[in-house]
């Protein structure tokens, strides 16, 4: 390890997971707001993993599919009827890329925005591979598979927050997976 670099301290970095939880969370709240009218569902924002929120928002594009497909008549009442206008198809196709936004959040502004998500860049910490080199395969394969499947488990969170408190190096498991590590920047 390269001395010039100084772990990230475990509070920093808890605190940049629940502004990043947030951050993935926030378009899909605003579209479901928008499109049925309150929030009725679980909220992915308390979850360790975007796979469990993710599974957990699944009736958003049903919700958003129902709302765009009922149609009030001039009794009052509704009928359903399948509804094909580009309006309609914008909507459902919105619903379904919040969720994909929920899930690729962390991958997508690590990679864009050199090793930092919104959270990071509050907190002033940064994802950097382990041999000082550029984000390779392993780098997307922490994020993806490390954050998003690994961490969609019940006992590896844990662990990985036992990790990232006490350990001397302080990396969790998606950072052994990617090879990676996070530091002060």
């Amino acid at each position: 390890m390269d001395k010039k670099y100084v772990n990230a301290p475990f509070v920093k970095r808890g605190i940049a997971f629940v502004i990043d939880a947030a951050m993935a969370f926030l378009p899909a709240l605003v579209v479901y707001i928008l499109f049925t009218g309150g929030f009725k569902g679980y909220t992915p924002l308390y979850y360790p993993a975007p796979l469990i929120g993710a599974v957990s928002m699944v009736d958003l594009p049903i919700a958003v599919n129902e709302k765009v497909s009922n149609v009030t008549t001039e009794e009052g009442g509704t009928i359903s009827k399948t509804n094909y206008s580009m309006t309609a198809t914008g909507s459902r196709l919105l619903s379904v890329v919040v969720i994909v936004m929920y899930v690729g959040y962390g991958t997508f502004c690590t990679v864009v925005y050199d090793g930092k998500t919104i959270g990071k860049k509050l907190m002033k910490l940064r994802v950097v591979p382990e041999d000082d080199g550029r984000m390779t395969k392993a780098f997307l394969l922490r994020e993806l598979l490390g954050k998003v499947v690994v961490n969609s488990t019940v006992i590896v969170p844990v662990v990985s927050v036992f990790m990232a408190a006490f350990a001397k190096d302080k990396k969790t498991i998606h950072d052994y997976i990617g090879k990676t590590r996070v530091i002060m920047d």
